[in-house]
């Protein structure tokens, strides 16, 4: 049998916790996520999710593990990097520097799935030998509380390849 594919998520709000659940419920990948302020709900209790597309689902978790930082979760490969989170200018870190940490040079496909036009290019410039992908999402999912995600109204996800010129 061969190996799943290997996706690390960022950002466990609505739409990257939806987007992981989706991913494992294919069975063609094994999923992590790294979690911010949810992070010791999940822990405790799983996800609790209540999705229009698979029913509910009390104490989820994703089947390669939880982190509370991209540092913590830096020990294993990643074919697949997705950026859930929100695109908000850090002048203290930038988004390659903190995806450095577990981006694989030449190996790492990088997906940002966040708002914004353009957000890709410092990406582009940082990891030139990966390929990099922008997604937009339209899916009605929700994190009312830790760890509760409501996911009301199917998901859509369109991505495209950035123009490196």
């Amino acid at each position: 049998m061969a190996e799943q594919t290997r996706v690390i998520i960022i950002g466990g709000g609505g739409v990257g916790t939806v987007a992981a659940f989706n991913l494992e419920s294919g069975g063609l990948a094994t999923v992590s996520m790294v979690l911010r302020s949810n992070y010791q709900a999940v822990l405790d209790h799983g996800f609790h999710i209540d999705s229009c597309d698979h029913g509910v689902t009390p104490q989820w978790r994703p089947s390669g593990g939880i982190f509370n930082s991209v540092s913590a979760a830096a020990e294993k490969k990643y074919d697949f990097v997705v950026c859930c989170t929100k695109n908000i200018p850090d002048p203290s870190q930038s988004l390659a520097d903190l995806l450095r940490r577990v981006v694989t040079t030449g190996h790492s496909t990088i997906v940002l799935i966040q708002n914004g036009v353009n957000i890709e290019n410092q990406l582009i410039a940082t990891f030139p030998t990966n390929i990099v992908l922008s997604g937009v999402s339209l899916c009605g999912a929700y994190e009312p509380e830790p760890g509760r995600i409501i996911h009301n109204d199917s998901d859509k996800l369109l991505v495209g390849a950035s123009d490196r010129r």
